[in-house]
């Protein structure tokens, strides 16, 4: 063991770099905190956007089969999205995911059909030998007609603390309307979209 004036001077080296090393831990420890619960919220939302990819692309194929009536597709983007929301894997644990994700779409997700055009839901857009139907309304072909293309916009809940806040202060001004409430809610506002060719008449409003 060092002793004298040197061994003073080694141990006094020794106090302020474990004081310096300290200072610097109080410091840095927020901000990997920060990073750490950044990076845990933004896998859970992305795990929510690959499944409201999936439930979305689920619900333009059963309006494709099904007249196109966006009351169908909302049953099955709730479907889609049960995963989201079940505990376990339960027959029970599914069932209650299942009533949670279609209360949750009825509240915080919004479908729109994007094609055909809203002016011509209320007609009937046939399905039938496409290949030698040369019409057109609003200046689409028949052929385009029969491509049923949707939006989605779902809001899935923030929920690692400090990090919702941080990104309702920070995207709040950055959107307005629906996507606005969800944040104010507590909700990040998703969207995706899916686009299939109509296996049925389009006629969401005519067909039984």
């Amino acid at each position: 063991m060092a002793r004298g004036p040197v061994g003073r001077v080694v141990r006094a080296r020794a106090c302020r770099d474990t004081g310096q090393a300290a200072t610097e831990f109080i410091i840095v420890l927020p901000v990997l905190l920060l990073i750490i619960l950044a990076a845990l919220q933004l896998g859970l939302l992305y795990r929510a956007k690959s499944t409201l990819n999936l439930a979305t692309f689920q619900a333009a194929r059963t309006g494709a089969l099904h007249y196109g009536r966006e009351a169908e597709m909302q049953v099955e983007l709730a479907n889609g999205l049960a995963g989201l929301y079940a505990a376990g894997t339960g027959w029970d644990d599914l069932m209650s995911g299942r009533q949670r994700a279609s209360a949750a779409v009825a509240s915080y997700a919004r479908l729109t059909v994007v094609n055909p055009p809203r002016e011509l839901h209320a007609s009937r857009i046939s399905n039938l030998r496409l290949k030698y139907q040369n019409g057109y309304q609003n200046g689409l072909s028949m052929q385009d007609l029969n491509v049923l293309k949707i939006r989605v916009v779902y809001c899935h809940p923030l929920q690692v603390p400090f990090i919702a806040t941080t990104l309702r202060t920070l995207l709040m001004a950055q959107y307005s309307g629906f996507e606005q409430q969800c944040l104010a809610a507590g909700r990040m506002p998703l969207a995706s979209s899916a686009v299939v060719r109509m296996q049925t008449d389009y006629c969401p409003e005519l067909c039984p």
